[in-house]
């Protein structure tokens, strides 16, 4: 109970100790739910290892970061996974090695937004968020002149892409016909971006030089099927968390850490699959104390 107050519904070890003592009149100390966090950290270990491996072997994976509060490592930053059958968190530094923590030898699809760290990924195994880049072409718009047009003219090919993906996805056109026609679209894309090129804004140079790095990138949810053009798994997954770090103001220290990491990332793992989370809990809790092996949460063979 604990376990999914701490790490789901409420965040502060305050009201969680006000909350058990409504319902069963005890007065616990911090200090015993600190105990009780180490103690499930220990517990989640083994669910919590078999989340991260099935993340680092599956075939795409959205991946975002946050920022977050520990007293003692200062500010790391909250990593997230998700793929179809687990959602990882992992908490890191904002780098590369933060990243490369994460996703240790991932081979799949990686969608993400244009964060510097996820570039030594193969570009052309990476789908960029399109609704950052929508966000970006309405800046441009925002901007007046020649880079309003320009970002008029982006905007009207994403949405063109949109189309096509949508037609695919109904089954309206096959997968070899789309990306015939895609190569028709792309040729567009490359024309416009490499006329901004050429913009007097430096912000117009900078989003075009960016995107024709990244211009394989920009396509693969049409090309590839199972592939969303938009990170919003990712962070949908992140919203909790962030809820949590403000209620509860992060952690402090590294028995906190791994609580928050395993916590969430089997919490949500089993939302994700369906499975009724306080129950998995007492599993895990009880085979911990009679020194069992822990439930399974996903299969990794």
């Amino acid at each position: 109970l604990v376990t999914l107050l701490l790490g789901r519904h409420l965040g502060s070890h305050r009201r969680v100790r006000e909350l058990l003592h409504d319902l069963t009149g005890l007065d616990m100390a911090v200090g015993s739910l600190t105990n009780l966090i180490r103690f499930a950290a220990d517990a989640l270990d083994a669910p919590y290892q078999s989340a991260v491996q099935a993340l680092r072997r599956a075939l795409v994976a959205y991946v975002d970061e946050t920022s977050w509060r520990d007293q003692i490592a200062g500010k790391p930053w909250l990593w997230v996974g998700v793929c179809a059958s687990a959602i990882v968190f992992q908490l890191h530094p904002r780098s590369r090695a933060g990243k490369n923590s994460l996703l240790c030898d991932f081979k799949g699809t990686l969608v993400t937004d244009r964060l510097a760290a996820y570039h030594d990924h193969p570009v052309e195994d990476r789908q960029i968020c399109h609704a950052h880049l929508k966000r970006d072409f309405a800046a441009l718009v925002a901007l007046g002149g020649e880079a309003a047009k320009l970002g008029t003219h982006l905007r009207s090919l994403q949405k063109t892409l949109f189309r096509l993906y949508h037609r695919r996805e109904a089954g309206g056109i096959s997968l070899h016909d789309a990306r015939d026609e895609l190569e028709i679209q792309k040729k567009r894309w490359r024309w416009y971006l490499e006329l901004g090129l050429d913009a007097a804004h430096d912000a117009v140079y900078k989003l075009c030089r960016s995107l024709l790095n990244l211009f394989p990138a920009l396509f693969v949810f049409v090309e590839e099927t199972g592939v969303l053009g938009v990170n919003n798994p990712a962070e949908q997954a992140l919203r909790p968390a962030v809820i949590k770090r403000k209620v509860s103001y992060g952690t402090a220290g590294e028995t906190g850490r791994r609580f928050v990491e395993r916590a969430l990332t089997v919490i949500s793992t089993c939302r994700q699959q369906g499975q009724n989370v306080f129950d998995f809990l007492v599993l895990a809790c009880e085979a911990a104390f009679k020194r069992l092996p822990a439930p399974i949460l996903v299969q990794t063979t």
